[in-house]
């Protein structure tokens, strides 16, 4: 995750990463998040590349791998305390 953070939009990367697993293809999770399909699969391929694994197996429907699944936990994790710490921060 460390190699991760320092990429550019990490977190937004990470939230759109988040959605992936379930759709039908990549251009169906890209149409729900409101981006472009060629720069979902973009980010897609450059967090793989960063981290040096396949994170989602490109299944119908897409799915994780089991290293995916591991490193999408992490992130729910990271993004839920990153979060929580937005939240405290704007509530002063």
């Amino acid at each position: 995750m460390q190699r991760v953070s320092t990429t550019k939009n990490c977190l937004s990367r990470l939230r759109h990463l988040l959605q992936i697993p379930g759709h039908r293809n990549l251009s169906a999770a890209a149409a729900s998040l409101g981006v472009e399909p060629g720069s979902l699969g973009y980010q897609l391929r450059r967090l793989e590349a960063t981290v040096g694994f396949t994170i989602i197996a490109r299944t119908t429907p897409l799915s994780t791998t089991a290293a995916g699944a591991r490193f999408l936990a992490e992130a729910r994790r990271l993004v839920a305390l990153l979060d929580g710490e937005a939240g405290r921060s704007g509530a002063s």
